[in-house]
């Protein structure tokens, strides 16, 4: 599969940050392995008969469509335990601006005003399918979280989660969208 050209250039740049560099002998290994990351781009266009979605992903990040309360999709990811700790991701070096060895999805879905979009990272879309696939609303929570008025808030639950064991300590990041 052939990446947009933006990859390419975005490697190339890359490249010239961090090539040249005099580092110990294990930061120069990792170096050469070069930067791995997963990639989650979501499109919404106003069509005439409503709003239109498309994804692209690779990796282990998530997106999630509620509506009317009810989750209505989950890409490219849709159990909790399909989540991986080593998913195939994009790296700074693959060739031509190719995403090697990747798993790249691209869907279009139909959105509606009032849906709301759930991009995640994969500790909290693994918390958030875990939580549906017991019968709960997890954004209902994550919604409660984020309307408590305090900066903290959301860093506050987070921590609460790791330290009871039902997230993984792992990055988190977390984008929602209402159309």
């Amino acid at each position: 599969m052939t990446w947009p050209a933006w990859l390419s250039a975005l490697q190339q740049r890359w490249a010239a940050e961090v090539d040249g560099r005099d580092l110990p002998g294990y930061a120069a290994a990792k170096q050469e392995q070069g930067a791995f990351a997963a990639f989650l781009g979501v499109t919404v266009e106003q069509l005439p008969e409503g709003p239109w979605l498309c994804d692209e992903a690779v990796g282990d990040s998530c997106l999630f469509q509620v509506r009317d309360d009810g989750l209505r999709r989950a890409c490219p990811i849709g159990r909790s335990a399909e989540l991986e700790t080593s998913p195939r991701l994009v790296g700074s070096r693959s060739p031509h601006g190719e995403a090697e060895g990747t798993c790249h999805l691209e869907e279009v879905w139909d959105g509606r005003p009032g849906d709301r979009l759930w991009l995640m990272t994969d500790a909290l879309a693994q918390w958030f399918l875990r939580q549906h696939e017991q019968g709960g609303k997890p954004w209902q929570t994550v919604e409660g979280v984020l309307a408590d008025a305090t900066d903290d808030a959301f860093a506050t639950w987070i921590d609460g989660l790791r330290s009871a064991r039902e997230l993984r300590n792992d990055d988190v990041t977390l984008l929602v969208v209402r159309l």
